[in-house]
């Protein structure tokens, strides 16, 4: 979609990505010492090379005009070695081993491989040579296991079989990142850096947008408003890859102040990614007819309202719940620690209906609390879910029975926050106005 931004504003706005991404690269490099975990431990070495190509890609990313393609390619590679490094701190422990040996396999088949600057009269002598350093090395343990899990005739084996859409379906099984800027980041970068590395007559005239249809590359201005928006969303996309990535170490390293640093820093870069983008009313807006009031850390809780065709998704809390038992609900539930609430939603989302959330926008952050002696429940998160996959079902006790219902139909419903209604007549009214 061609941009309403100035060119002025563009660069500002690229300029506040480039800082945006700078800064989580200092805190990836911070974290690095303070992983503890094993495994982790293992796969930590994909950050260290993240961290090079991230250093690169701001070099490139100062340049736009001259190194838009070949940013592109990097953020690729960074972006798969992000997605990497979390799929490997999950996967099983047969493919964990696999990452593990890896380049042992690769080790030694490239022991004694002919080099550049080899004769190559000396060819068939090297390969004498090469055979014997080869079976030298698989007197080793380590090297025989490698090569039973890959192969001792083929050189050229990934360490998985699994398709980066697999690896990233892994992940959003998992369920405590936030999955939605991998599948954003494999959609955006993956396919046209391909067609650029790979030399295509569409990857060599990526840059300057030849075959996009109704956009004029001879026209300088446009085109650099393209460029500078385009890099501009790439740095903030890549960023908020190594928060999702501080958000898994966290769960089992103490790391909390660098992911409380980089979680401030990805809710200004995802408030400046909608701007750029033009994204129409992602704002959140707070009801006046819920009381804000000083509450504990701890006490955070996410909701949302599943809608389809504008009817929403509530399920009646059970008789044994503590709060508003037998009442009308969205669902979602309390945040686990550090858990920030969009995870919190997706996760809860799964559990209580078997749904997928894709997207959900912000409606509002609001304390909830007693009306009779004014104590505070928790600070709850509540966001409109609009994109989502799968068919929801009733999958938990926490209600006895789930049922869509209109806007007209809840007026009728005792709920568990009236407020509820003003929220969904607010995004009724921003939606008609879209």
């Amino acid at each position: 979609m061609r941009t309403t931004h100035s060119l002025e504003n563009l660069k500002h706005f690229h300029n506040q990505a480039t800082q945006f991404f700078a800064s989580e690269l200092m805190l990836l490099k911070s974290a690095h010492p303070k992983i503890n975990d094993e495994r982790l431990g293992q796969a930590a070495t994909l950050l260290i090379s993240a961290g090079q190509t991230g250093a690169a890609l701001l070099q490139l990313a100062n340049q736009t005009n001259t190194f838009t393609s070949q940013s592109v390619m990097l953020a690729r590679s960074f972006m798969e070695t992000i997605i990497n490094f979390c799929y490997v701190a999950i996967c099983d422990e047969k493919e964990y081993r696999a990452f593990v040996l890896h380049p042992i396999y690769k080790q030694y088949h490239n022991e004694g491989s002919p080099k550049m600057k080899d004769d190559l009269e000396e060819l068939q002598e090297n390969i004498k040579k090469r055979e014997e350093m080869q079976a030298k090395l698989k007197e080793k343990t380590i090297v025989q296991e490698a090569l039973a899990i890959f192969s001792e005739t083929k050189p050229g084996m990934n360490w998985t079989k699994k398709r980066l859409s697999e690896r990233i379906e892994t992940i959003e099984d998992w369920g405590k990142v936030l999955d939605v800027f991998f599948t954003i980041s494999k959609l955006q970068y993956y396919s046209d850096a391909s067609e650029i590395l790979h030399g295509s007559l569409y990857g060599s005239t990526y840059s300057i947008g030849a075959f996009e249809p109704g956009f004029d590359p001879r026209n300088n201005e446009e085109l650099s408003k393209r460029t500078y928006k385009d890099s501009t969303t790439m740095l903030l996309h890549l960023g908020m890859l190594i928060h999702e990535a501080f958000t898994l170490i966290n769960y089992t390293n103490e790391i909390k102040d660098i992911w409380d640093h980089s979680f401030h820093n990805r809710g200004t870069a995802l408030n400046l990614l909608f701007y750029v983008i033009e994204k129409k009313g992602f704002e959140p807006q707070l009801p006046q007819t819920v009381l804000q009031r000083p509450i504990k850390e701890k006490e955070v809780s996410a909701g949302g309202f599943l809608v389809k065709k504008n009817k929403f998704l509530f399920g009646k809390r059970s008789k044994n719940k503590d709060w508003a038992p037998g009442f009308w609900d969205i669902v979602g539930g309390q945040s686990l620690k550090n858990e920030h609430p969009l995870i919190t939603l997706q996760r809860e989302t799964f559990e209580e209906t078997g749904v997928k959330v894709i997207n959900a926008e912000l409606m509002t952050t609001a304390d909830v609390f007693k009306h009779s002696n004014g104590e505070i429940l928790f600070k709850y998160h509540i966001y409109m879910i609009t994109n989502f996959k799968g068919r929801p079902i009733n999958k938990s006790k926490e209600h006895t029975k789930m049922k869509w219902f209109t806007r007209e139909e809840l007026d009728k419903l005792p709920l568990a926050l009236p407020e509820y209604l003003n929220l969904i007549d607010e995004w009724l009214e921003r939606k008609a106005g879209r």
